[in-house]
């Protein structure tokens, strides 16, 4: 009976770290697992390409730079991939220890457990993609914001800075990712309280200073790019898809029948025959090689002056197949192994292939297709409710969290202008965030708002 006591008393001095520490642990084994199964990561033909960018220090302009620039940093201690998916854990794990505290009520446990199953997590974060680190560097970001809201002195400006470094490495690492600028800004100076126009001054100088750091790092990586015009092709294939879906409807192509017959031809008699709301990619084979300057720029406008009704009309079911994925096997939802050009990988000492614990795992992501948990429509739900949530409560953190919802779902909505493709990976950011978020809740018990 002794002994029995003495154990009920230490399980009573530890009541109030258990959930916390159950949680901790949780997270330890989902991670150690993680990383087991991907090291030294899942590649496919775009995460080659931008290792090889990275290692031989010329980027090319269809990516963002960031990524090959921190590429090549890991690969030059480590050659592979393997230190750039640790780092890219390492931040994800930080997002969760800051939002942890002592007295995290007992939902923290169910949540961590439920994260760490999830394809998103298992495989997903195991994946060299850009999507992942503009993901983690966003989720990082605002919980970074969050927890210097909880601190004081040189702790809480040492997380201020981390903030506006994790903001803008997320801003840098997709093109549409300048959308969190403003929204960082704004939740900074909402979060800091005060009078409105103290706020607006914040968010003022905040955005000056974001958009200083991101158009500052992008022009000194750009001094290693490769000098083609990889934006502006991205923007044009975007744009012929878009007049291609719109002359399915009988829009008509005069203007590019005028200034570029062959582009115009190759639309008319192929490309609505092989347009696909999925994905662009059964277009590209029919253009032409040469493309006049101009032509299609032109025509888009035009599209978008005389007949904006037919934009909209388009853009709708190309964008439902994104955000909802109905048909999700088409939107390559569970990708594992090793795949890229055969002459990068040669250079690189890689060789095209899927172990079997990569094959085992892409099994595991399928068999959640069609399901809750594989489904953006299930995280934007769940991340707006969050976002009122925590917009009526106003406590100390929960204006962050809302920044962070915000700032995912306005990042979604921009690919209703940009999507052409519904790959999954696109909205993973969405999925993260909310699971973030979620975890905050039980996580960080409230603290009231106060003037800092």
């Amino acid at each position: 009976m002794g002994n029995f006591s003495r154990f009920m008393q230490i399980i009573r001095m530890l009541k109030a770290p258990i959930p916390a520490l159950s949680a901790v642990l949780l997270l330890a084994a989902g991670f150690a697992a993680m990383l087991t199964l991907n090291l030294p990561g899942q590649m496919s033909y775009d995460s080659v390409s931008q290792l090889f960018d990275g290692r031989f220090g010329t980027y090319n302009s269809w990516h963002p730079p960031v990524m090959a620039w921190l590429l090549g940093l890991f690969d030059a201690v480590l050659p592979g991939t393997g230190l750039f998916v640790v780092f890219e854990a390492a931040m994800l794990a930080l997002t969760f220890a800051l939002s942890l505290q002592r007295n995290a009520g007992w939902g923290v446990v169910p949540v961590a457990l439920a994260i760490v199953l999830t394809p998103q997590f298992l495989l997903y974060q195991g994946t060299v993609w850009k999507d992942v680190l503009f993901a983690d560097a966003l989720v990082l970001s605002f919980a970074l914001l969050a927890r210097a809201l909880r601190e004081e002195g040189r702790i809480r400006l040492a997380l201020f800075i981390l903030f506006f470094a994790a903001l803008s490495l997320a801003a840098l690492a997709r093109q549409n990712g300048l959308l969190l600028l403003p929204v960082g800004a704004l939740t900074f100076a909402l979060a800091m309280a005060g009078n409105l126009r103290r706020a607006a001054l914040r968010a003022v100088l905040a955005l000056t200073l974001l958009i200083a750091l991101v158009s500052g790092t992008g022009l000194l990586l750009a001094r290693r790019g490769d000098g083609g015009a990889g934006l502006e092709g991205e923007i044009r294939l975007a744009q012929i898809y878009d007049l291609t879906g719109a002359a399915r409807k009988g829009f008509s192509l005069d203007l590019l029948r005028r200034s570029d017959p062959p582009l115009a031809t190759a639309i008319q008699q192929g490309g609505i025959k092989a347009y696909s709301l999925q994905l662009q990619d059964t277009l590209e084979p029919l253009l032409p090689a040469q493309i006049a300057p101009g032509a299609v720029m032109a025509q888009w406008r035009a599209l978008l002056v005389t007949r904006p009704d037919l934009y909209i009309r388009e853009r709708v079911p190309v964008f439902w197949q994104v955000v909802a994925t109905p048909q999700i096997e088409l939107c390559h939802p569970a990708y594992a192994g090793i795949d890229g050009d055969p002459a990068q990988l040669k250079a690189l000492g890689l060789t095209a292939s899927s172990r079997p614990r990569d094959l085992r795992l892409a099994a595991y992501a399928r068999s959640f297709m069609g399901t809750p948990l594989l489904s953006h429509l299930t995280f934007g739900a769940l991340a707006l409710g969050l976002l009122i949530f925590y917009v009526r409560r106003g406590c100390r953190g929960d204006i962050a969290m809302a920044g962070l919802l915000a700032g995912a779902l306005a990042f979604s909505a921009s690919f209703f202008f940009v999507s052409v493709a519904c790959d999954y990976r696109y909205l993973f950011p969405l999925d993260l965030a909310a699971m973030v978020a979620l975890f905050h809740f039980f996580a960080a018990p409230p603290q009231r708002m106060t003037k800092i």
